[in-house]
This record gives structure tokens, C-alpha cells and sequence, in this order.
């Protein structure tokens, strides 16, 4: 339930919404998907056997398959910290981050609230960037 509360799952009304839980997040699959709406995908992880889960495997340096703004949220743990960059590629604008405390925010993403054990943000929409004066985005 943390784990679906802290990607704030409950407000996902769409027909078909997706959630990826990467590494240690994935023995949660199955109870975030019995409890909410969402098809829940796991990534590099054996969430055990379940109708409700699909599970992904990436070798090293892979990026998600999945397309920008796909998801409404992900988990992702330490071992997984390089793909965080990626993943605010494939989560949505107001879609949730959760990682371990002491992995850093990644660019495109604002934290929204930190614990002793993992933060929770938030992927912002894309906005203009300055580079060199002008404007880009």
C-alpha cells in the first residue's frame, strides 16, 4: 500500500494506466495491482507468479521500452538509479517518481517529500530551457 499511495495510484481513472516497479519495488506488483486500477509492469525483477503483472528484463545500459509519457509512475531502486533519467522520459507531466533517499533527483523531476528511506517526486511538464541565451523546448 506505501508504494501505491506514494505514487499516488488512487487518482489513475484512465481505461488502461500503467505503473513500472523496477527492482526492489517489484514484490509489491501484485498487491499494487489487486488494490488499483493500473497494470503494473516489473523490471528486472521476479515478481513472482501473477495474471495481473507483466515483468520486462533489460540488460545493462538499456533504456525502458516504453514511449515518452507513457506511464503514470515508477519505483525504481539503488540498482537501478542509471535508468532514472529515462524514466522521467516515460512518466507522464504530474505522474510520480518514488527512489531510496540517497539517489539523487533526477533533472525533470521536482521532489515532493523525502523520508529516511526513499523520496517521492514529481516529473514536471517540459518547459523552455535556456542554452547559450536562447530559448529552447
Amino acid at each position: 500500500m506505501r508504494v501505491a499511495a506514494l505514487l499516488r495510484l488512487d487518482y489513475a481513472a484512465l481505461p488502461v494506466v500503467h505503473v513500472a516497479l523496477l527492482g526492489a519495488y517489484a514484490p509489491c506488483a501484485s498487491a499494487v495491482a489487486r488494490i488499483t486500477s493500473v497494470h503494473v509492469i516489473t523490471v528486472n525483477a521476479d515478481a513472482g507468479a501473477s495474471h495481473v503483472v507483466d515483468t520486462l528484463w533489460l540488460g545493462d545500459g538499456h533504456r525502458l521500452p516504453f514511449g515518452d509519457q507513457s506511464l503514470v509512475g515508477a519505483a525504481v531502486d539503488a540498482a537501478h538509479a542509471a535508468l532514472l533519467t529515462d524514466v522521467v522520459r516515460v512518466v507522464r507531466p504530474g505522474g510520480r517518481v518514488v527512489a531510496p533517499a540517497e539517489v539523487a533527483v533526477p533533472l525533470g523531476c521536482r521532489e515532493l517529500v523525502r523520508d529516511d528511506r526513499e523520496w517521492v517526486g514529481e516529473v514536471i511538464a517540459p518547459t523552455t530551457v535556456l542554452r547559450r541565451g536562447a530559448p529552447v523546448g
